[in-house]
């Protein structure tokens, strides 16, 4: 299994300052089952301490195991957000 990317990154309007919070689309690609998409939700909070922490969650329960794929869409969001391709 693989993330291949994030699709329909939208960011929802909170009032709080060091916390941004999306609604996406993950596109996923396993060995047996092909393409699929599950939509996710996931917060990138600045701490107090200058670190970023990213929680991610499933709106559309995966076929896939959750630990590595969590994993792969943290990775994956703190590239983007690293980038500066988030909305």
């Amino acid at each position: 299994m693989k993330t291949i990317t994030l699709d329909q990154i939208v960011r929802k309007d909170i009032p709080l300052a060091y916390r941004r919070t999306y609604n996406a689309q993950a596109v996923l690609n396993g060995r047996n089952t092909g393409e699929s998409r599950c939509a996710i939700e996931f917060d990138i909070e600045h701490t107090p301490l200058g670190t970023r922490e990213i929680n991610v969650r499933f709106n559309d329960r995966p076929s896939y195991p959750l630990l590595p794929l969590l994993k792969q869409l943290k990775e994956r969001i703190a590239d983007l957000d690293s980038e500066g391709s988030l909305p």
